[in-house]
């Protein structure tokens, strides 16, 4: 707009959009400044949730802006290449979607091309997986939206669903047991079972919130009585289940006696060369070592590590 700059309209979906805020733009990551917001005509110090919004935008140009665009707080989300979904056909839909079929996809005013992959384990379409058949992803996506498809061609409605997850942390199939999870909605569930697929990395509470769409305190709150029990542990910024803590230690016990057993010479194994063998990110590794150490379950005498008992003999 003349005397103004890039100006961008829209429905605000969630959350508030003050004066002066840095926004991330979606899919591109481009960063901006909101030089000044507009609440159904009227200047505002802020939008929130619902309103329809016009924000003048500093540190962009219309070029670089497309009808589709989100925008969301910095360094908060990932943009979207692949989302699990609850799928609905429509009965006059004019022939049934096979596996992998390319449609349009369209979720609030975003629109691409996409292909469909059935749920592993399922035999229709009711849940499987969106990809997105094109580089660029989809923009951004989370949990809880709603979209539509249209038929590749001819271009016709044959259905829609909402999103269970916008960042899949598997590449195969999508599991139909852990997207009926996803579709009963419960945060705790989800949340545990989220963290229970990750293994022996942990997730960070950073990653569930771009993972769920859920606030932080949301995401405390949900999780507090699984924390509380000790089923599941924080450390630092992880998450990290309790049964995945026990078949680390499990797996560094064995890989400690194997190694005595094939190096009967040696002191002990090098602890950095045991983190390596197990392939935990650093915070898990060393609370199931610091654990390890305060049950007495292993031995440590500077950078080696042995169980107890286990002393090499040098003979003169």
């Amino acid at each position: 707009m003349k005397g103004f700059g890039t100006v961008v309209t829209g429905t605000l979906i969630s959350g508030t959009i003050h004066r002066e805020d840095e926004l991330e733009v979606f899919p591109t990551g481009r960063r901006v400044r909101v030089r000044g917001v507009q609440v159904h005509g009227e200047s505002s110090d802020e939008a929130v949730a619902g309103q329809r919004t016009a924000l003048n935008l500093a540190g962009v140009s219309t070029e670089d802006l497309a009808r589709g665009t989100t925008l969301a707080p910095p360094d908060t989300f990932v943009t979207t290449q692949r989302v699990d979904v609850k799928l609905r056909l429509l009965a006059s839909a004019a022939r049934p979607l096979k596996n992998r079929a390319r449609v349009h996809f369209h979720s609030y005013t975003m629109e691409t091309v996409v292909e469909v992959v059935c749920a592993k384990g399922s035999r229709s379409l009711q849940v499987g997986s969106v990809r997105a058949a094109e580089a660029s992803g989809t923009g951004l996506l989370l949990p809880g939206d709603r979209f539509i498809i249209r038929q590749f061609s001819p271009v016709v409605t044959i259905g829609g669903g909402v999103v269970l997850d916008a960042a899949p942390v598997s590449r195969l199939s999508p599991d139909a047991d852990f997207l009926s999870i996803l579709a009963d909605g419960e945060p705790e569930s989800m949340l545990r079972t989220r963290i229970l697929r990750r293994a022996y990395t942990g997730v960070s509470l950073s990653q569930l919130i771009a993972e769920s769409g859920m606030g932080k305190t949301a995401i405390e709150a949900a999780l507090s009585r699984a924390v509380q029990n000790g089923e599941i542990l924080r450390i630092g910024d992880l998450m990290l289940h309790l049964d995945h803590l026990a078949s680390l230690q499990q797996r560094m016990l064995r890989l400690i006696g194997d190694f005595q057993k094939q190096n009967p010479l040696e002191s002990g194994i090098a602890k950095e060369r045991l983190r390596e063998n197990v392939k935990a990110s650093d915070l898990v590794f060393d609370r199931a070592f610091e654990d390890l150490g305060r049950k007495s379950l292993i031995a440590v005498a500077g950078d080696l590590v042995r169980l107890p008992g286990h002393a090499r003999c040098d003979e003169r």
